[in-house]
């Protein structure tokens, strides 16, 4: 009878000690998920703010060369949108459909009106293109304002 005893006090210290080691284990485990999830959630971040800033710089660069474009313009029926600039706006809206919805239609208003600039240039329209300049100066302004917006969720 005693060696029943000791041999069910065995058993009872290995079970107990294999429960511990299995509920140890499994809370490491999910220390670790947790772990990896917030490094992937701070690597997602540390992703879309590297393309937030590149989506800011291209959009930057064509208002700035809009802008050089506007005040060299000297009245000749040239084309006012160059080759870099549809390379930019091809990455700007590669960026915004990828990564950034919600800027899809300001942006579509700012390419929109920077091509009837260059519309309005290219059939030397001069009343339309004050006008055109114009609505392209304000659509501009709310482009920047929505980045801005945008910088606050981002960076």
């Amino acid at each position: 009878m005693d060696a029943w005893i000791g041999l069910f006090g065995v058993l009872v210290g290995t079970a107990l000690t294999l429960l511990s080691n299995f509920f140890i284990n499994e809370r490491q485990r999910r220390h670790e998920l947790v772990r990896l999830e917030i490094e992937k959630q701070n690597e997602r971040k540390q992703f879309l703010r590297e393309k937030y800033e590149e989506l800011v710089s291209t959009v930057y660069e064509i208002n700035n060369l809009i802008i050089d474009k506007l005040n060299t313009y000297d009245g000749s029926r040239q084309n006012f949108l160059s080759n870099n600039y549809h390379q930019m706006g091809v990455k700007v809206q590669t960026l915004i459909c990828t990564y950034f919805h919600g800027l899809d239609d300001v942006i579509s208003e700012f390419v929109l009106m920077a091509h009837e600039v260059n519309d309005a240039i290219l059939t030397s329209k001069i009343t339309e293109i004050d006008e055109k300049i114009d609505k392209l100066d304000i659509v501009r302004e709310k482009v920047l304002k929505e980045l801005k917006n945008y910088a606050e969720i981002y960076t």
